[in-house]
């Protein structure tokens, strides 16, 4: 079967003092990549967590290894009648779903984990 679907997905602009735009949509390719991964699954909204989130994860993001920066995305999907893997429920929607990238020198964000902080 074919992995993760994302044809009809929205991605909300970014309000960061931050991050800019390219970081942002840096960051949401790399999560549209991950999301390959998650067969049956469709990928509807992505967005980002916020400033906030983003300051109160860092530490956490920079703890799975050599990385020097954070950023948190959200999104949202939903589940064909098959459950993606099994772990997900059938014909759900999940909202809010975080994504929690890091990278080095401002390099490729890499996803460190995902799913419900």
């Amino acid at each position: 079967g074919c992995g993760g679907n994302e044809e009809n997905l929205t991605v909300i602009d970014i309000d960061s003092e931050i991050y800019s735009q390219e970081d942002y949509l840096a960051a949401v390719q790399a999560v549209k990549t991950g999301f390959r991964d998650f067969r049956g699954c469709t990928l509807t909204e992505i967005s980002y967590a916020g400033d906030e989130t983003v300051q109160k994860e860092q530490e956490y993001i920079l703890s799975f290894g050599d990385y020097d920066e954070g950023i948190v995305l959200l999104s949202s999907f939903t589940v064909d009648e098959h459950g993606g893997d099994g772990s997900l429920e059938p014909n759900g929607t999940y909202t809010r779903w975080g994504w929690y990238l890091a990278r080095k020198n401002g390099g490729k964000w890499k996803i460190v984990t995902s799913g419900y902080g």
